[in-house]
């Protein structure tokens, strides 16, 4: 198996953990994930690198705590784009994901507060941000944007 397929799979299962964990919080009446080994961040050398476990640990950092708050209004043309967010004002995160392609959407917030990261918690530089709004770029893989609050969420 090359090292790039490896990978990708790897991340792959960690697009997936992403994705269960934020809808599993995003019910009424759950309130907390938790798991077997939270101590463990998945990027301990002797362990080798585990995505999945970046996963769990960033999905329980940014959103454990933070009420859901509903899904932004994505509109019409960005359909297959799902975007939840969590928690209050400026402690906000949003979390977004396409069930097809991917695309580029535009999101209403602070763009100057607003930071994103991928689905291991590495910062990734916004396309775009002005004013009032941020430019991203979505895939089935989810990212996480910190620093709303983010407009449109509505439970």
């Amino acid at each position: 198996m090359s090292a790039a397929l490896h990978e990708d799979g790897l991340r792959g299962q960690a697009a997936a953990v992403a994705r269960t964990a934020v809808w599993a919080l995003a019910q009424k009446d759950v309130e907390r994930l938790c798991f077997l080994a939270p101590w463990q961040d998945g990027t301990d050398v002797g362990m080798g690198h585990r995505p999945a476990l970046c996963t769990l640990n960033l999905v329980s950092g940014l959103l454990d705590g933070k009420p859901y708050r509903g899904e932004l209004d994505m509109g019409r043309k960005t359909g297959d784009v799902v975007a939840v967010v969590f928690g209050d004002g400026p402690d906000q995160t949003a979390v977004l994901w396409s069930k097809g392609f991917g695309q580029r959407v535009a999101i209403a917030c602070q763009a100057d507060k607003v930071q994103q990261l991928d689905v291991i918690g590495r910062p990734v530089p916004l396309i775009e941000k002005s004013g009032d709004v941020v430019i991203v770029s979505v895939t089935p893989e989810p990212i996480f944007l910190t620093g709303g609050p983010f407009g449109g969420a509505e439970r």
